[in-house]
């Protein structure tokens, strides 16, 4: 357990409050993309009734930071696995301090909208290539 797992911490994005399966103290990571586009399939992590795209969110605000944002715009997890447990911790903490109450980029003017794609609208993938199976 870390700072990312505080019982009190709380999200700007509204519906993490008591979500039951994905408040901020659970940021599961998957692969998606918005339903009804062409657009490439990439790692986003669960929040409330959202998904916070990873490599929006590294253009908005510069989270996550390399060596991240590259592995973060793969069709599958598999490059971002393979950078170890210490760089996951780190991303993970980026994701909660940009998810926080907290967090300055709350206030960045349409932040949500360019971030956050409802679960409603997305098409989820299988996350990861396994080899030797």
């Amino acid at each position: 357990m870390n700072a990312t797992h505080v019982p009190t911490l709380t999200s700007w994005v509204r519906s993490a409050q008591g979500h039951p399966e994905f408040p901020i103290q659970n940021l599961p990571f998957g692969v998606f993309r918005r339903r009804g586009t062409s657009d490439p399939p990439a790692v986003g992590v669960a929040i409330g009734d959202q998904i916070l795209d990873l490599t929006a969110s590294a253009e908005a605000t510069g989270v996550p930071g390399e060596p991240f944002a590259s592995a973060c715009t793969q069709p599958k997890m598999n490059e971002l696995m393979a950078l170890g447990r210490s760089r996951w911790s780190k991303l993970r903490h980026q994701v909660s301090a940009l998810l926080a109450d907290s967090s300055a980029s709350r206030r960045v003017p349409g932040l949500e909208r360019r971030v956050l794609v409802p679960m409603s609208e997305a098409e989820m993938f299988v996350p990861a290539d396994v080899g030797d199976y």
